[in-house]
């Protein structure tokens, strides 16, 4: 997407998570724009939540035997929209969810990036 395409007519620049560039900052930091979430970006966040939300779900079945601790603090996180950052490339291994797990145990134990409404990671 080059940058005049992202711009539209009333000055709202269409965020994709990918090809934010300099003057896109530029632009953003004089408040001369508005800044929006393309749909692809608003899928990949919806995906996101999702993998946290089906994580939560087989868990709380009672056969995982995970922590009440630690259930809590996955639950608390998802409540408050802060969660952790998860690749969505670079698993490898016959367990396909293992590398996000990994992830999102980083992000609980405050080592990982995490996003939340706010924008602080």
């Amino acid at each position: 997407m080059t940058f005049e395409a992202r711009i539209l007519k009333n000055s709202e620049l269409v965020l994709d998570g990918e090809s934010l560039c300099t003057e896109d900052l530029v632009m953003l930091s004089k408040g001369d724009t508005r800044n929006s979430l393309s749909e692809e970006a608003w899928k990949r966040v919806a995906y996101g939540r999702n993998v946290v939300d089906n994580i939560l779900k087989d868990k709380s079945r009672g056969h995982s035997n995970i922590r009440v601790h630690t259930l809590e603090e996955l639950i608390d996180a998802f409540n408050a929209d802060c969660l952790t950052v998860v690749p969505s490339k670079g698993t490898v291994g016959v367990s396909g969810d293992f590398a996000p797990l990994a992830h999102l145990a980083l992000g609980l134990m405050d080592e990982g990036p995490k996003w939340d409404k706010i924008g602080d990671q």
